[in-house]
């Protein structure tokens, strides 16, 4: 597994994978919940562990929505499906899945409120089932199963780069193939990566920059700013509005 993640740029993350892989693959689990602060990799490690153990899922993005009774019909459009108008619409939904075994991976709760009580009825209707959720927060009802992801480790390991680092590395690859990091850069970038506390998506914007600057040039432009300046901007924000953002750094 190792390898694969070195190759995609996914690396610190084998013991999430093991234990999502465990928990999407257990009978009794029909509710697991990725937790964690903005930034830190969610979404990315949900897309990944669907793609090794669940390629048929379905992905159900919910950023846009604010209401749990709009929560179905975003369900029942990615499943390609339609639920009739009703005021039972999680009932609906429900039946309109019938016995069919899937997954469901609900991407971005944490902005719903009032959620917890019709998903765990509509789940007791499904069983067959199984939702994998990322959130800032748990939904706290019974059975939940809650993975709770840090940022990426920054620690040094055998090999002398932290994961953190490893991953600045790969996402400067992506912009300068030919990057051959000294061991000056690996300090800088040892450096960058705890300013930036671990975040991925952090690392991932200022690794973005690689491709007109060195690795001390950004730790220079970062330390002009004040701490949270560099953290992460509102939800909702897209990925590309971020890093066209980081580029004033």
């Amino acid at each position: 597994m190792a390898a694969r993640d070195e190759i995609h740029g996914f690396v610190g993350r084998s013991r999430e994978l093991t234990e999502l892989s465990q928990a999407i693959a257990t009978p009794d689990i029909q509710l697991v919940t990725i937790v964690g602060t903005g930034g830190v990799g969610k979404t990315r490690l949900a897309r990944e562990i669907v793609d090794r153990s669940a390629p048929n899922s379905t992905w159900v993005s919910l950023s846009s929505i604010d209401a749990a009774a709009h929560v179905p019909l975003a369900i029942a459009l990615a499943r390609g499906s339609q639920i009739p108008d009703t005021a039972a619409p999680w009932e609906a939904l429900a039946n309109s899945m019938n016995e069919t075994a899937t997954v469901l991976v609900l991407d971005n709760l944490e902005q719903i409120p009032d959620l917890a009580d019709p998903l765990t009825e509509f789940l007791t209707r499904v069983p067959r089932t199984r939702v994998l959720a990322t959130s800032r927060t748990a939904l706290h009802v019974a059975g939940e199963r809650v993975l709770e992801l840090e940022p990426l480790p920054l620690t040094t390991t055998t090999n002398g780069v932290s994961a953190a680092s490893r991953m600045f590395i790969n996402s400067a690859r992506r912009v300068r193939p030919d990057f051959q990091p000294t061991s000056e850069d690996i300090e800088v970038i040892d450096q960058l990566c705890h300013r930036l506390d671990g975040l991925p998506l952090s690392i991932e914007i200022a690794a973005a920059q690689m491709r007109l600057m060195s690795p001390r040039d950004i730790m220079a432009s970062l330390t002009e700013f004040p701490r949270h300046v560099l953290r992460l901007p509102a939800r909702g924000d897209t990925l590309e509005a971020t890093i066209a953002r980081s580029y004033t750094l």
